[in-house]
């Protein structure tokens, strides 16, 4: 449908030196991309500034190769979808579905006998064949002549949802459309997104807070800190291999486990020294001079028990020592625990619940991420891949 290119795209509020700076990016036509990272980013800024609803300070914005920088947003051919959704409360279902494409082509008696002779006008039968087609994906066909305020949350959604296929939107820019539903109804709709997007082919960049939605629908992920980009690439890319701090912790649930560190000279090796007095060797290989500041990075689905003979490191895990098990929580097929050391309280996936209250923990040296406090950024070997079965 169409490609989406920022070129040192800025914006920024004067009175909270807060938005967008020198944002490049170039999104193919037909992408899922989503954007993430912690608020006051910028994600909702950039989204804005492609919709055309705020000015950029510098840069250009790129739609199917056409600069639409200075555009007004009606001539931008892109869909705003927002958490909440924007429906007209004094139309059914079946006219706010059609509202975009009705609005568009409503110019009077002289506009619409020119609009006829105008590339991509639709006709009214086209245009009610557009409707029923998205309903029917939506499941809203039994909806079509309600008004908003009889639809609960998720129907309003669909209906938002809907009006961008039915005015056939070369992009869709969704600002956390999911935010506000409850998880079941979020898992149907990121269902009936993937449909969408396959059967429109429109290209759409999502802003989401939710590291389950971004992992699920981003055919490929940024994470914005302080209005610049971090990192671009493939969810299983910035999940296993983070190059910074706010990478690793914007994605996962519950999310990366951290404690901060000095380097220091341990048994004639380098180990990971906290505030609290713990001692952890460094993996093989992963030597960072001494006195260096810095954060340790362990994710909860990759802690495991410490097997008895595991006495100190080796090449293949790094022993954490003895916890206290302080919370168990049943989350279907696992448990998360919330364990504690002095000090320090961190979260673990199990596959039971424990018997006893205090567990000798581990992890995979391949897996163990240390990241510089000062900058965020990774300073140790990034691992291949990060993903794997629950610890036991």
């Amino acid at each position: 449908m169409a490609s989406v290119s920022v070129r040192d795209l800025t914006k920024l509020y004067a009175a909270t030196k807060t938005g967008v700076r020198g944002i490049t990016l170039d999104i193919p036509s037909g992408e899922h991309f989503v954007l993430v990272g912690p608020s006051g980013a910028g994600k909702t800024t950039l989204l804005r500034l492609i919709a055309g609803l705020e000015s950029a300070d510098a840069g250009t914005v790129t739609i199917a190769g056409e600069d639409i920088t200075r555009r007004p947003p009606h001539r931008r051919h892109v869909a705003l979808v927002a958490q909440r959704p924007a429906l007209y409360p004094q139309l059914t279902v079946r006219r706010n579905l059609a509202a975009a494409v009705d609005f568009r082509q409503d110019r009077g008696l002289v506009g619409r006998f020119f609009a006829k002779r105008e590339p991509g006008f639709v006709s009214p039968a086209e245009l009610a064949n557009r409707v029923t087609e998205a309903a029917k994906i939506l499941g809203l066909t039994d909806l079509l002549d309600r008004q908003p305020r009889h639809l609960s949350g998720g129907e309003q959604q669909r209906v938002a949802l809907g009006r961008a296929w039915v005015a056939l939107a070369a992009v869709w820019l969704l600002d956390e459309p999911l935010a506000h539903l409850d998880s079941r109804l979020r898992a149907e709709i990121r269902a009936e997104l993937h449909l969408l997007r396959d059967r429109s082919g429109a290209t759409m960049i999502e802003v989401t807070h939710d590291p389950v939605e971004a992992l699920a629908l981003g055919q490929r992920l940024a994470v914005l800190r302080g209005g610049t980009v971090e990192q671009v690439g493939p969810p299983a890319e910035l999940y296993d291999r983070p190059r910074t701090r706010t990478v690793a912790t914007a994605l996962g649930g519950p999310p990366m486990n951290l404690a901060d560190a000095v380097v220091a000279g341990e048994g004639g090796r380098f180990a990971l020294r906290t505030p609290v007095g713990w001692a952890l060797p460094l993996p093989a290989g992963r030597a960072v001079e001494p006195g260096r500041a810095v954060t340790v990075g362990v994710r909860p689905e990759h802690i495991m028990a410490q097997a008895a003979r595991d006495g100190g490191a080796s090449g293949d895990s790094i022993p954490l020592g003895d916890w206290a098990v302080t919370r168990a929580e049943l989350r279907g097929p696992a448990w998360l625990l919330t364990v504690a050391r002095p000090g320090l309280s961190w979260q673990v996936w199990w596959p039971d619940k424990p018997a006893s209250g205090s567990l000798p923990l581990a992890v995979p040296a391949a897996v163990f991420y240390v990241f510089d406090t000062e900058t965020g950024e990774t300073v140790s070997p990034r691992p291949e891949s990060s993903r794997g079965a629950l610890g036991g």
